[in-house]
């Protein structure tokens, strides 16, 4: 390809980016979700050490525009930055910014193959419930 072909095809490339970043502007969204913690697996006495592990972790964590409900157990609420443009794409997103917070505490106090949780979650805006793992 000669070197105008190939800035041309940047040039579009990178129009085309910018127009579909300027479209899909990043948003605020405000949240409320609760969690269940289970052992992963057959039941056993560290697993149940596990749990209170995280639990503790947890209390102790603070993470930026999230709030835990101190009178309704295991409930967060607070806002989400989510980039995506659709619908479901953010409430992927979504999705998978809280699942990373509670999978990168299960690593940090290495208890991850002993504990899942089970989160439901509102997203102002995106429509039903989410229910998934971590």
């Amino acid at each position: 390809m000669c070197p105008i072909h190939q800035f041309v095809n940047l040039f579009v490339n990178y129009i085309g980016r910018r127009h579909i970043l300027i479209e899909c502007d990043m948003k605020t969204y405000n949240f409320i979700f609760t969690y269940a913690m289970s052992q992963s697996g057959y039941p056993s006495d560290k697993k149940c050490e596990s749990i209170k592990k995280l639990e503790n972790k947890i209390g102790n964590r603070q993470i930026e525009k999230w709030t835990k409900l101190d009178k309704v157990e295991n409930t967060f609420i607070g806002e989400l930055v989510l980039h995506s443009c659709s619908i479901s794409e953010k409430s992927e997103e979504a999705k998978r910014i809280v699942r990373t917070v509670f999978e990168e505490m299960m690593f940090e106090i290495e208890v991850y193959s002993d504990v899942t949780f089970t989160i439901a979650m509102l997203v102002d805006g995106l429509g039903e419930y989410l229910e998934f793992n971590a």
